[in-house]
């Protein structure tokens, strides 16, 4: 079963936090690897977030600098993306794509 989630392909889930997951993806099938963080809390649907989350990724993606991950795209599960995904993914948590940091852990740094 593959799961998307906007242009991304999940491949693997990499590392599970208290807010989500981050998945090793690629952009299409054959497309160059990404990071894909996903929101997982059912409360996170919640318009008021979904501005905030907005605002912040816009901001974030206007940052340039050799040491912070590039943002490549961002969205919300979809409907139709739920439904694929077999129960792993709920309509309307938020997702972000960035870039693949190959540098381990911040946690054994």
């Amino acid at each position: 079963m593959e799961i998307t989630v906007g242009p991304f392909a999940l491949q693997a889930a990499l590392a599970r936090g208290g807010m989500g997951e981050v998945w090793r993806a690629s952009l299409g099938s054959n497309g160059p690897a990404v990071a894909v963080k996903l929101l997982m809390n059912e409360r996170l649907v919640d318009a008021r977030f979904s501005a905030a989350f907005d605002r912040e990724v816009r901001a974030v993606s206007r940052l340039l600098h050799p040491q912070i991950v590039r943002v490549h795209d961002f969205g919300w599960v979809t409907a139709q993306e739920a439904d694929q995904s077999e129960g792993r993914l709920v309509q309307g948590l938020p997702w972000l794509a960035m870039e693949m940091a190959n540098g381990g852990s911040l946690t054994t740094h």
